[in-house]
């Protein structure tokens, strides 16, 4: 729940306790936006006095603020990590694979991936914050990220790329490397990139995990799923598979195309 934004550390250890004694052993920890750690290469992009306007019931009207995540106001998430592994809880951070990647495409908006007239003459929009990753600076931020939450204690990362299916980056560059392909095509060929280059920076014993081909159709065919499977690194588990709600036919296909072994957690 968005709510828990608002937790101190101690009500964080509550509800690690609460995981272990209902036999919880893993916890998917979601960050969007601005990150909620400290981030010194990039300070740009933390969580803090980000002004904000929230609405107030006893002035019948809006109020502007400034928040701070609790956890740089009072530091708690590496020791929360360590409290749960202690009791044989895995925590894992859920990011975007290029989406919602922390304050970075909000301070700079030529980063965010760019849209070609015909598309936005059709309304299309870059609603997830999807960066071009032609671009070196957003490379070197996109792995530096991934470094530093590694470096806080996550016992794994978990990333999600996002829905979108009507378009991939059309910047010169972007449409040099990936205009051949397919839309889909194209977007999942740059995840495959970015995982390639995390797991280059990532400690071989840091899970890397991945919820993919989300975008429609919900079936896929037998045969498109294979063709990803052998191109998706070995060292690559999936989380929330399929992609979108599916009936259990599609969910033991995609079992016997990845194996039971790499499907750690399903969608619906």
């Amino acid at each position: 729940g968005f709510g828990t934004q608002l937790w101190e550390g101690d009500r964080w250890e509550s509800f690690v306790d609460w995981c272990y004694r209902h036999k919880i052993n893993a916890l998917n920890i979601v960050m969007y936006g601005f990150w909620p750690f400290e981030f010194p290469e990039y300070p740009e992009t933390v969580l803090r006095d980000l002004n904000m306007k929230t609405w107030s019931r006893e002035i019948n009207g809006w109020i502007d603020v400034s928040f701070t995540h609790p956890n740089l106001r009072r530091p708690f998430l590496e020791g929360l990590i360590q409290y749960a592994n202690a009791r044989g809880i895995d925590v894992y951070a859920y990011i975007g694979l290029n989406s919602y990647s922390g304050g970075y495409p909000v301070v700079y908006p030529q980063s965010r991936g760019k849209l070609s007239q015909e598309l936005m003459d059709k309304g299309h929009v870059n609603n997830y914050d999807s960066l071009c990753t032609s671009r070196e600076d957003v490379r070197r931020y996109l792995t530096a990220s991934v470094k530093q939450i590694e470096a806080i204690g996550f016992n794994g990362l978990v990333f999600e790329e996002s829905e979108e299916v009507q378009w991939f980056c059309q910047c010169t560059e972007c449409q040099a490397r990936y205009g051949h392909l397919a839309p889909n095509d194209a977007k999942h060929t740059v995840s495959l990139e970015l995982l390639q280059a995390y797991m280059e920076v990532l400690r071989p014993e840091t899970l890397i995990g991945l919820r993919w081909l989300r975008e429609p159709p919900v079936i896929k065919d037998r045969e498109t799923l294979l063709d990803w499977k052998r191109r998706l690194p070995e060292r690559v588990k999936l989380f929330w598979a399929p992609g979108l709600e599916d009936d259990d036919g599609e969910f033991l296909k995609w079992v016997e195309v990845f194996g039971p072994q790499r499907i750690w957690s399903r969608n619906c």
